[in-house]
């Protein structure tokens, strides 16, 4: 039984817990009324000491429920008119800020041209890239729309070595009312190379005539003298300078990049190439080990030397001469991405 002290106690708790949850007292236990007794089986197994503290609980949980519904219905959760919004503080303009970049963006295509070469005659860019009987794309601006028109070879190249049916790294010029192809037929890895060219009177499709053989290494007429024994004729490139004289300049790996002068009709080197060939690139030290292939033009015994590309350009007063040096990431050429996805 609890002594009247304690039920005056819970009379006033039972009050305030339906006064502030909004619900009657009279739907609490009977012993928790005003004037009600706890049943006598009660007290055994619910002291009064935890009777309190449970009832604290309950209390403090009904208040903090009370108080948090008060709060949200009277906080509008959108900022009423006429209240002042958090400032974004200002920024400070950079005292260097990027300028616009001046080149198209590229644009992803399916269209294969490896190794192009880009001449713009009366208003049309014309490029020629490695593909069967190497590949024509045509467009009104560098930024596109790019379209394949056709191909310089109507065959194969009369060169009888090397992947002949997709000629590699055409260059074109315009030289007098004539257009040259310069070419390269080849198998990767090995230097038993040639370099080709075929003319035309216009830069598009048709029209096109395959001189043939240039220069070799390798096998072949010309391979056995000085500088074609010991170098990789691939990758050709060609200036004519102010004079009129033009300059073949070519090589991948091996003993590096070579130049070599041209006769006037550029179809053939003028003079003695034994003589007039000049060593413009070459890696003295090997970065790569050298391979194990079995045939020897297919390997460098004293290790590989990454360097290849060349191209020579103009601006007063001087000549510059570009080219690809070095090695990168272990590329794996036995797993290629999908033609269109390198």
């Amino acid at each position: 039984m609890l002594r009247n002290d304690e039920v005056q106690r819970h009379t006033l708790l039972s009050e305030m817990i339906a006064r502030a949850s909004g619900f009657s007292a009279w739907l609490l236990p009977s012993y928790t009324r005003p004037g009600g007794h706890p049943p006598s089986w009660l007290a055994p197994i619910w002291p009064s000491a935890a009777r309190r503290r449970v009832i604290k609980m309950v209390v403090l949980v009904a208040l903090f429920c009370f108080v948090t519904w008060a709060l949200c219905t009277r906080i509008p959760l959108h900022p009423v008119q006429g209240t002042q919004q958090l400032q974004q503080p200002e920024q400070t303009p950079h005292p260097h800020p990027r300028p616009e970049d001046p080149f198209p963006p590229t644009h992803a295509s399916d269209f294969k041209i490896h190794d192009p070469s880009i001449i713009h005659v009366d208003g049309t860019y014309y490029s020629y890239s490695v593909g069967k009987h190497i590949l024509i794309h045509q467009a009104p601006s560098l930024d596109g729309p790019w379209r394949r028109t056709g191909t310089v070879l109507d065959a194969d190249s009369v060169i009888p070595k090397g992947d002949r049916k997709a000629p590699w790294a055409p260059q074109t010029i315009r030289h007098g009312d004539t257009y040259y192809c310069f070419y390269a037929v080849s198998n990767s890895g090995c230097r038993d190379s040639a370099i080709g060219v075929a003319t035309s009177k216009s830069p598009g499709p048709g029209g096109w005539t395959d001189h043939g053989l240039l220069v070799q290494s390798g096998t072949g007429k010309g391979s056995d003298e000085h500088p074609f024994t010991s170098s990789n004729t691939i990758d050709p490139s060609v200036l004519v300078g102010g004079d009129g004289q033009g300059y073949l300049m070519f090589g991948s790996f091996w003993s590096g990049i070579w130049q070599v002068p041209l006769d006037e009709t550029l179809l053939s080197v003028a003079g003695d190439a034994r003589s007039e060939a000049r060593q413009l690139v070459y890696m003295e030290k090997a970065p790569l080990p050298a391979s194990k292939h079995p045939n020897p033009l297919c390997r460098e015994p004293s290790g590989a030397r990454p360097i290849e590309g060349s191209f020579l350009s103009y601006r007063e007063p001087w000549y510059y001469l570009w080219f690809s040096y070095g090695k990168c990431c272990k590329f794996d050429t036995k797993n290629l991405p999908p033609p269109g996805r390198e």
